[in-house]
Order: C-alpha cells, then sequence, then structure tokens
C-alpha cells in the first residue's frame, strides 16, 4: 500500500453502477467515449438503486398532461424544483424510458412488466398522474451484461475515496480495492459522480455519502441540503420491506395488498374519509394512530392478491421477499408473518431526498468536467411524499442524457500528465489508509456510525428547532474532532468501514447547517420556531462552498419561468393536506 499498483487512463471516469451510473455509462459509450466505471460494491449491484424501496419511475408519457406533471413537481416539493429541468423532463424522460425498455429487449429481460401490452402504470394514493412500474433488478442485469460485451474498462469492489483536481479541472482520482489491499490511480478527462446518496438507517451502511464529501473536498458547490430526514430511519423501521414504517409503502398497496395490524384487520377499517383521501399522508396517520393503540405493528397482507399482481411483486421485490423467507421461514404470499414480537417504530417520512452537487443543465458541477447525476447531484426534480417516483426518474433521466454534455466537454480537452499536485494528493492518501491500518487500541468503524446515527435520530427531535439543531451540531463537531480520530481497521474491510463513517460525519454537518440556516419550514424539516413556508424571505436554494477550510453559504433564487410561485406564507405542501 505505499505506492500505486494500477494507473488506469481513460475519456471519462464513472463512479458508481446504479441506474444513473449505468445510464451514464451507456450513454458516454454511444458517443465514443473511452469509459471507465468503478463500482464499490459489485458492479451493477449495490448502492442508492439496489437498496431503494421504489420500484416505479415517473415519466412523462406523450398522452400526458404535462401541466399536471409542473404543478404536482413544484408545489409538493415547496417549489424547490427547479423549473428549467422540469422542461427537460417533459421533454426527455419518455425518451430515456424507450432507451431502457430496448436495452432490455436486447438482453431478453422484461424491465417494464407489462398490463395489458402497455406499459403498466400505477396511480399511488393521491398522485394527479401515473408512475410506471420497473423491475430494477432486470434493469441492473441488463446494465450488467451491456456493459461487460461493451468497450468500457470495469473495476468493482474499488471504494473511491479523493477526486483530483488542477486549477479547477477534474483530473481523476484515487481508490482502494478492499479485498486485495492495492491502490489504483484513475486518469481521466471528465469524470461523473454517481455515487448515490447517504443514509443514517442503522441497518443499511452502504450507503455512506462518499461522493459529496470528495466533491466538497475539491471545492465544489454543494446544494439543498435542507431539505430533511427521510434518510434518517432506526434499525427497526423496514422501509421497502414487508413491515411498514410510517411511511407506508404505497406502491404495493396501489396494487391491492392490505395494510394489516397485529389482529389482521386492515386498517382502512379505522380510518376516517379524511384520511382515505389523503392517499399515503393519510395512511401514515393512520399507521402512527394503530401503533400508538397498541395494535400494530402494520405490515402489508399479499396473500389475496391476483395471481399476476403476485407475480410481479416477487420480482419487483425479490430482496424484501428473500427476507422474510429467511426470517420467518414464511411466504408472504401465501402464509402470514408472525407479528407477536415485533416492535414498530415511527418516524417522520416527508422529503424523499437530500442535498448533492450542484449541477447545471447539462448535468456539469462547478468543477470543469466534473458531472453528476443521480442521487449525487442536488434535487433539481424530486417530489415529497406522498408523491413519488421522481428519484428513479431523476437517475434514469439525468444519466441517460449526459453523454452527449460529456462528449462535447472531452473533445476539446487533452489528458492532464501526472503533476507535482497530484502527486502530494495521492501521498497523502496513502497515508491516511496506512494511519486507519496501524491504529491499536481505538474504535471499531461499526461502534462510530452507530455513534453518529444516536446524534442524528429522532430526526424529529434533533433537528425541530433552533436549540435542538446547535446542539445536534456541537456533538457532531465534538464526534469528527474526538471520536473520528480514534477510528481504527483491523483490515481492509474495517478500512472500507472507516473511510464510510469519515463521510458520514461530513455530511452530517452539511445537513444540519443548511436546517439551521434556512429560517422557515419547507420540505422535509418541520421546525416548531418557524412552523411557516415563507416565500416572502425564503423563496430561495441553499448552498455553500468550501473556503479556506470553511462552509461559505450562499443562495439562489428559484426560477419560475414555467410555473409562479406565490409570495406568501403558508404551511408546507404536506402540511396542507
Amino acid at each position: 500500500m505505499d505506492e500505486i499498483k494500477h494507473v488506469v487512463t481513460g475519456d471519462v471516469l464513472i463512479i458508481g453502477s446504479g441506474l444513473a451510473g449505468s445510464m451514464a455509462a451507456i450513454s458516454c459509450l454511444e458517443y465514443g467515449q473511452k469509459v471507465i466505471v468503478v463500482n464499490k460494491g459489485k458492479m451493477c449491484w449495490s448502492g442508492s438503486t439496489a437498496v431503494c424501496g421504489g420500484n416505479d419511475i415517473a415519466v412523462c408519457f406523450p398522452e400526458d398532461d404535462s401541466a399536471l406533471w409542473l404543478k404536482a413537481f413544484v408545489e409538493s416539493s415547496d417549489y424547490t424544483a427547479d423549473q428549467n429541468w422540469i422542461e427537460i423532463f417533459l421533454k426527455e424522460s419518455y425518451t430515456q424510458l424507450l432507451k431502457l425498455e430496448t436495452l432490455g429487449e436486447k438482453h431478453g429481460l422484461e424491465i417494464f412488466p407489462k398490463q395489458n401490452g402497455a406499459f403498466w402504470r400505477i396511480n399511488r394514493a393521491i398522485n394527479p398522474f401515473r408512475t410506471v412500474l420497473c423491475n430494477l433488478y432486470s434493469a441492473l442485469e441488463a446494465f450488467s451484461k451491456e456493459l461487460k460485451v461493451s468497450n468500457a474498462v470495469l473495476y468493482e469492489r474499488i471504494m473511491i475515496t479523493k477526486l483530483l483536481e488542477e486549477g479547477g479541472k477534474i483530473t481523476g482520482a484515487i481508490g482502494i480495492h478492499y479485498r486485495t489491499g492495492e491502490v489504483y490511480l484513475f486518469q481521466a478527462k471528465a469524470v461523473v459522480l454517481a455515487t448515490g446518496c447517504c443514509t443514517y438507517k442503522a441497518d443499511l451502511f452502504d450507503v455512506c455519502g462518499e461522493g459529496y464529501t470528495m466533491a466538497y473536498e475539491i471545492g465544489a458547490k454543494m446544494m439543498s441540503f435542507d431539505r430533511g430526514g427521510a434518510i434518517m430511519r432506526p434499525k427497526d423501521v423496514m422501509r421497502g420491506g414487508l413491515l411498514c414504517s410510517s411511511a407506508s409503502s404505497s406502491m404495493a398497496n396501489a396494487l391491492g395488498s392490505k395494510l394489516v395490524n397485529r389482529e389482521g384487520v386492515d386498517i382502512k377499517e379505522h380510518m376516517t374519509e379524511e384520511e382515505k383521501k389523503l392517499g399515503r399522508v393519510g395512511q401514515d396517520r393512520a399507521i402512527q394512530r394503530e401503533i400508538e393503540q397498541g395494535r400494530g405493528p402494520i405490515y402489508e397482507d399479499f396473500i389475496n392478491l391476483p395471481d399476476n399482481v403476485k407475480t410481479v411483486l416477487s420480482q419487483l421485490r425479490c430482496a424484501a421477499v428473500k427476507r422474510v423467507q429467511l426470517e420467518y421461514g414464511k411466504n408472504p404470499f401465501t402464509e402470514t408473518i408472525p407479528m407477536e414480537h415485533i416492535e414498530q417504530t415511527i418516524t417522520p417520512d416527508q422529503s424523499n431526498r437530500m442535498g448533492g452537487v450542484w449541477i447545471d443543465c447539462t448535468g456539469q458541477t462547478s468543477i470543469e468536467g466534473l458531472f453528476a447525476v443521480g442521487d449525487a447531484s442536488c434535487p433539481k426534480i424530486s417530489f415529497q411524499h406522498p408523491y413519488n417516483g421522481s428519484d428513479l426518474g431523476w437517475a434514469l433521466l439525468s444519466g441517460g442524457r449526459v453523454g452527449k454534455y460529456v462528449a462535447q466537454y472531452c473533445a476539446d480537452m487533452t489528458m492532464n500528465s501526472q503533476n507535482d499536485l497530484n502527486d502530494i494528493q495521492v501521498r497523502q492518501e496513502l497515508a491516511r489508509y496506512r494511519a486507519l491500518l496501524e491504529k491499536k487500541d481505538g474504535v471499531k468503524p461499526d461502534e462510530l456510525k452507530e455513534m453518529l446515527i444516536q446524534i442524528m435520530i429522532p430526526y424529529d427531535i434533533h433537528h425541530c428547532n433552533e436549540k435542538a439543531m446547535v446542539q445536534c451540531l456541537d456533538k457532531i463537531y465534538n464526534f469528527i474532532q474526538q471520536d473520528l480520530p480514534r477510528a481504527e481497521a483491523e483490515n481492509l474491510h474495517e478500512l472500507r468501514e472507516a473511510l464510510e463513517v469519515y463521510s458520514m460525519a461530513h455530511v452530517a454537518v452539511m445537513i444540519v447547517s443548511s436546517e439551521l440556516y434556512r429560517k422557515e419550514s419547507r420540505v422535509g424539516v418541520r421546525r416548531e420556531d418557524y412552523p411557516f413556508m415563507d416565500n416572502l424571505h425564503w423563496k430561495k436554494w441553499i448552498g455553500f462552498v468550501k473556503h479556506e477550510n470553511q462552509m461559505c453559504f450562499f443562495t439562489e433564487s428559484i426560477p419560475e419561468n414555467l410555473y409562479e410561485i406565490p409570495d406568501e406564507v403558508n404551511t408546507p405542501f404536506v402540511t396542507r393536506l
């Protein structure tokens, strides 16, 4: 580990191979680029896409009413959606859907289940639009097959830990193979970040915000980390599984599954007429009441579904179904799951997306040659609950169209040779690896992650007002200064985890600092001291950038070229439902 074992060069380095990263890789290949794809886990099988709970995608079909999509994006995002990107979505999302459909057909895979020979579209709760069902497992398999037969150079189980830049231009990245210990230097004209988001779920330690931290550290503008905490849930909330948290699984419910309490009663029998009209939000309120009155936990009952729906759900949720089979020895489509000894935690869940790296309408960040797609980028188009499907739709759209702009950038660039500045950055990163592996009598990474999670959740307590946020931020800084330096790694696997907790801690600072900066309630943030959404003073995005080792905040006005945002003080969207 004292030297670089591998130096790999190409036109574009793509970090991550989920839905967004794989679409980006194929898009860049279409434009004749020499593509390198690096994934922290198994190629095309890890990160945000593989672990997400969603299986339907927001796509504007030619026959759709674009005005409904526009209204849904703008209003459900509390006006924070980028209207320039909404226009791109309305024009291009269907084209990207067809591209992915064709890729599946090429490899004999059905990515989009059909109903009566057409795309299977569903109305999620009170959504004014329909989303399209997608089998993500088939999509990832199609990506894997396509990339393996392409000219792309593929590397898996390599964790990229540092982006390299010179004079405000990206030059590559450095990473370590966490099974062999070999260090890789990647040199490229352009880099596409497809590294996913960051989560503080106790049962999910794979999506840890490395892309955010790496981009921030080289001076990239960051944006919209003030959106709230759907990504913060305690361990006993099984989002995307068969136990429902306070965020019920509205996709399966839209297909006919029942939300059943401990007594086996469909909770719809206990819902008010108003709650039934509110879709997912109403379901969440009913779930919370059932649990508080001792009739929890709430789970999804698939037993009485039609056979064709069972077949589709078994494909779309195969990982969750296998988990139930392993934990309970039951087939959830034919047998009920014993609930006697299961407790369930209630957690708020309004916002689907956190912040990300600032991008323009081509996907390029403020660092020349660095692009970001999917959850790695800031949320240009994103619903909040009860609407769904926008995040997978964003991954499909942003990844599928970025190749054109990467190719345009690379056409005017020459490969930078390794220089003294990059040599220094590489040596510093190698020293960081060694220090973690040589540390004795320290703290294991898993223990540090648990400590950080305890600081960040329960979300609605630790992020509810200025006093709570200041206390939370102080605890995070104390963790970074006193606990994080104690991290030790006995082996390469623990080295990976130690590097992940470093990113999680610094992203935590981004989140809480941004929430504290915004003096109102908007999207997922519900502040007790500022309970209203204030369009008179806060009709803007909040961003920050690293300057002289300090986090410096800035704001940008939200465009209103398609939809005028009212100058008013009102309650946030979900609160008004």
